[in-house]
């Protein structure tokens, strides 16, 4: 029904704006912002999945001192 989508859409809204809020965030240095990032990649969350971009930002996180960032590096 019409108010299923409607609810899917602002999901995933709601999504793309978390993504690009810790985006901004990571580019700005906060190292748990990066691993946000890295995760929304993964997971597809707000953004097309990307193997290769979330190992991207799970290394900056982990450069930045973020333990999950070092962890969830391959």
């Amino acid at each position: 029904d019409g108010n299923a989508k409607s609810q899917a859409e602002t999901e995933w809204a709601n999504w793309v704006d978390k993504f690009n809020y810790n985006k901004e965030a990571c580019e700005a240095g906060k190292a748990s912002a990066c691993f946000d990032v890295g995760n929304a990649y993964q997971t597809g969350a707000g953004v097309k999945r990307s193997y290769k971009k979330s190992q991207e930002y799970y290394r900056k996180a982990c450069e930045m001192g973020d333990n999950n960032g070092c962890r969830y590096m391959d």
